[in-house]
């Protein structure tokens, strides 16, 4: 018996919520040890703390330009599909 297949929008969300997740990840690790409770506290109250400053200056950029480069190069692969009209190209 096979699975039944499952809905694009329960896809869809998993998927979303893993680069959520992923993303989040990303900001919490890094070379130097990073209280993020504090990191984040310190970024919305206005402080310029060194652990606001790493986290505003240094690991949400990497994360967003990391994130925003797998997205262009999965809609790049994607256009590729269409283009070519091999799902496999």
């Amino acid at each position: 018996m096979t699975a039944p297949p499952i809905s694009h929008t329960v896809l869809i969300a998993t998927l979303g919520t893993c680069v959520a997740l992923l993303l989040a990840a990303s900001v919490a690790v890094g070379y130097a040890p990073l209280d993020l409770g504090a990191a984040i506290a310190d970024l919305a109250a206005g402080r310029q703390s060194l652990p606001a400053l790493v986290l505003a200056e240094l690991r949400l950029p990497r994360a967003i330009l990391g994130a925003a480069v797998g997205f262009s190069l999965g809609v790049t692969g994607a256009a590729l599909q269409g283009l070519m009209r091999n799902p496999l190209a």
